[in-house]
């Protein structure tokens, strides 16, 4: 039985109505492939996927409580699936933690911030600039604890990150422009001999 369903089709169906703005009918296929989901016992990333857009139905219907239950349900999964490092495990960490803030439960989003931190830590490297907004994350949460001196700590480890990042690009758009300049100087002779020699019609300027 589990074969039959495309499962897959649900999802596509679902996240395309999203995308189009139609939540009410993207809610009706998602709650639908749940109860196919729970009829067949399924177990699988496809699961995990459902219950994640099904949350997020929830959320947009202003029901935040259903929907912190089936992320907590997705993440529960996807732990199971991906391990508790994963891209997707972040992911759903990251708006379970925003959820959260909706509903002003500041320290387990908080926590939950931190824990999706550690995790793209691991993912892209401790100077990636990915990281500053989930230091933005952080320092915002702790702002509404009144934790003002974290807060401040984690905003200029943000800020520090996008400098450094800026800095970064910059240096290597000026090497690039030299070492083009350079490329141009030193083989523009070798070039016209091969425009000649092969007969190659210059386009019109």
């Amino acid at each position: 039985m589990k074969s039959q369903i495309d499962f897959q089709s649900y999802i596509d169906a679902g996240t395309k109505a999203y995308a189009e703005g139609d939540y009410a009918t993207g809610g009706k296929i998602f709650l639908a492939a749940m109860k196919d989901a729970k009829r067949v016992n399924l177990k699988d990333s496809s699961l995990v996927a459902i219950l994640y857009n099904l949350a997020f139905f929830y959320s947009q219907q202003q029901r935040p409580k259903k929907a912190e239950v089936l992320l907590e349900k997705a993440l529960s999964y996807a732990e199971a699936i991906y391990g508790r490092n994963g891209d997707a495990v972040d992911h759903i960490i990251n708006r379970l933690a925003d959820l959260l803030v909706k509903e002003q439960q500041y320290m387990r989003a908080e926590g939950l911030y931190n824990r999706s931190l550690q995790i793209e830590r691991r993912l892209y490297g401790a100077e990636d600039p990915r990281l500053a907004k989930k230091l933005l994350k952080v320092a915002w949460v702790q702002s509404l604890q009144n934790n003002f001196d974290t807060a401040e700590k984690h905003l200029k480890d943000a800020l520090e990150l996008q400098i450094n990042a800026a800095k970064a690009q910059q240096a290597s758009g000026n090497k690039a422009a030299k070492r083009v300049s350079m490329d141009i100087a030193s083989d523009a002779d070798e070039l016209i001999d091969d425009l000649i020699a092969d007969d190659v019609e210059l386009p019109a300027s």
